[in-house]
């Protein structure tokens, strides 16, 4: 958060979105030779260039209270993420060190084997490789294997590849919560268990890792498959220690450029340069990020009005309301006039959209005590087996869609309700101890 939304959102806020750096410029080269149509509408319809629409949000009369909005707001993210874990240590009875001695039992322990039974591990395993064969099935009746080639292995436009990912992306509802929750803890879940068993379950591991690969691809986006390979290079980093080192932070690091590097280029065959490519990825990377905050602060309650939790499904169901279009696409429309388009941002966005005061002081209190009733579970409670590391990387997506969406999506589609249940499922066989008391 620190990274995305600290010196980053000063960065923007006060300079970039004014013109004011160096960035602008290279950033303005770099879409002149990819040849980057002007694209938005103010409010009033009338089209401006695309990076005009910096400008106009700047230049909007309600610019600044909604920057002195959303300063505030993001002083309540740090200060109510904080207070969520104090209230949610209290909660437990847990306390800082407690959490100590279980990092060192962490770092000093073994990975200890969920499946302690021989029927336990072919039960696993034959239900893994059936799960493979369904995946098989599945692109084929989609047809996922062409579209996958014919994005990512042929040169098209930008507008052409968008407008594939938006007609053809993705999967239906249930298989894109099976893609982002269920297959992400399988993979680390059967990583870890594969040094436990014999060379069968190695070839099983691969085959499904390249078809949730290929699943991944099948969004037509970058993010989804460099996400993926980061969770499966963070998970083996946790399995043997939670203290990151600088070596592990430089993989990481490197994993994630590169990958980057690499889907720029592709998403964008036009492209040419590395400098562009970093360009484009410091932009995509810190400034989007909070650009999509000050349209979001800016839209409510100048150009929109507060949904109230209408435009999420099951708060419209349970109070009887219509629901509402989401806010994402109704942003979109209102500050940059593209109809089909979206603009996501973090879950303190989304709470300023639908609860106003009440959703920026309310959620990151939420989430702060949600992710620490998580850590003490995982690393106080349970120690290091294969399911607690599972859990802990689906946890980091979690935190990633939290950083990107909305909290709701966070809790469902990020998965951060269903670790509990994956995990009381998957690691049956070891018991429940604190962490800390080894032997």
């Amino acid at each position: 958060m620190l990274a995305f939304h600290g010196p980053a959102y000063w960065i923007y806020t006060r300079y970039w979105i004014h013109g004011r750096t160096f960035m602008n410029k290279l950033y303005d080269s770099s879409t002149t030779a990819i040849g980057r149509p002007g694209t938005g509408k103010t409010p009033g319809g009338e089209v401006i260039p695309g990076y005009d629409h910096l400008a106009r949000l700047a230049d909007d009369p309600a610019f600044d209270a909604a920057l002195a909005n959303l300063d505030i707001a993001m002083g309540f993210v740090f200060f109510g993420s904080v207070l969520g874990i104090f209230l949610a240590d209290r909660a437990l009875k847990a306390d800082h060190r407690q959490m100590s001695v279980a990092l060192a039992s962490w770092q000093a322990s073994g990975l200890n084997s969920c499946l302690k039974h021989r029927w336990l591990k072919t039960t696993f395993w034959t239900l893994l490789a059936a799960c493979s064969i369904a995946l098989v099935f599945l692109y084929l009746q989609t047809g996922k294997l062409e579209l996958v080639y014919n994005y990512f292995f042929t040169v098209g436009s930008e507008i052409e590849k968008i407008r594939w990912r938006r007609e053809d992306g993705g999967f239906s509802y249930f298989w894109n919560l099976f893609f982002a929750t269920v297959a992400v803890f399988t993979t680390v879940y059967a990583i870890n268990e594969v040094r436990f068993s014999k060379v069968t379950a190695l070839l099983v591991t691969v085959i499904f890792i390249a078809l949730i690969v290929v699943g991944k691809m099948a969004y037509l986006s970058k993010a989804p498959v460099l996400v993926y390979v980061l969770q499966i290079g963070l998970a083996v980093i946790i399995s043997r220690s939670l203290r990151v080192s600088r070596n592990a932070m430089v993989s990481l690091t490197a994993i994630l450029v590169g990958g980057a590097l690499v889907m720029v280029f592709v998403a964008n065959s036009s492209m040419t340069g590395i400098s562009s490519g970093l360009i484009f990825l410091f932009y995509r990377l810190f400034m989007i990020p909070n650009e999509s905050l000050v349209e979001y602060f800016l839209a409510f309650p100048s150009y929109l009005s507060h949904t109230n939790g209408l435009d999420n499904r099951f708060i419209a169901f349970f109070l009887g309301e219509p629901k509402l279009l989401e806010s994402y696409w109704r942003v979109a429309e209102t500050l940059r006039g593209v109809g089909g388009s979206t603009t996501t941002a973090m879950f303190i966005a989304d709470a300023w959209a639908e609860f106003a005061w009440a959703g920026v002081v309310l959620f990151p209190i939420l989430l702060g005590a949600l992710l620490r009733c998580l850590d003490t579970l995982l690393i106080v409670r349970l120690g290091k087996t294969s399911a607690s590391v599972a859990g802990l990387s689906l946890g980091y997506y979690g935190i990633f869609i939290a950083l990107s969406t909305s909290l709701f999506t966070a809790l469902l589609t990020g998965g951060l309700l269903m670790i509990p249940f994956l995990v009381l499922i998957s690691g049956f066989a070891q018991p429940w101890r604190p962490a800390g008391k080894v032997g």
